[in-house]
């Protein structure tokens, strides 16, 4: 297999925002004394959304100011959260591999931009990719065929790095081979879809696991 470029999932790959989102959550309920249900909410992390955490809590409870205090947590914990491990080392390889370089996102391009170019990677990337360019998200294959479009290679050429199992389905589909990378929220994820399962990106080189993709 020839390998062209490398194409990342965002959230929960390269900053562990998931984790992030879900502690809000946990947070919000706790300071409500209603019980939180992490594995529910840990199940749907990586599609659009983590649908409506706040089912346990009475009616009356207003569900506008919970998600106002939802993201205002979040921001807050996103602020302090490091590059997931590996992922700097994997794109110094890639660069010095001339392989083309980019992100394909359920999150919104925005909001993708933001984070990477606050954390100083935004020029790392030949393209961004989120949910808003596209017709359909992940699991559908529009965001991987849309970023290996614009970075100029076949599919077939690319390599995913996911950490969900929406993410896997929609790179397999758009053609390209994915190694799954579950992080501490989608840790129970299907991953059968992945052609390499990686602990974390700091557990191998990016050489050795593109020669173990090779192989498969």
């Amino acid at each position: 297999m020839i390998v062209r470029g490398l194409i990342f999932d965002f959230d929960g790959v390269i900053l562990d925002t998931e984790s992030a989102l879900i502690e809000a959550a946990r947070q919000i309920h706790a300071d409500h004394g209603v019980v939180f249900d992490q594995a529910a909410m840990s199940r749907v992390a990586g599609h659009i959304g983590f649908g409506d955490p706040w089912g346990r809590f009475p009616a009356a409870v207003s569900r506008v100011d919970l998600w106002h205090r939802h993201g205002t947590l979040s921001r807050e914990l996103f602020g302090q959260l490091p590059v997931m491990p590996g992922v700097l080392s994997w794109l110094d390889a890639a660069g010095a591999a001339g392989l083309a370089l980019g992100v394909a996102s359920n999150s919104t391009h925005s909001y993708v931009r933001a984070h990477l170019d606050r954390l100083g990677l935004l020029p790392r990337f030949g393209v961004l990719s989120g949910r808003d360019q596209v017709d359909l998200p992940k699991p559908a294959p529009d965001i991987y065929l849309r970023t290996a479009g614009l970075l100029g290679i076949p599919p077939s050429t690319a390599i995913a790095v996911e950490d969900s199992t929406v993410g896997c389905a929609s790179a397999r589909a758009a053609g390209l081979k994915v190694i799954a990378v579950p992080g501490p929220a989608t840790s129970s994820h299907d991953f059968s879809a992945a052609q390499l399962l990686l602990p974390s990106l700091d557990r191998m080189s990016l050489s050795d696991a593109l020669a173990r993709l090779n192989g498969v």
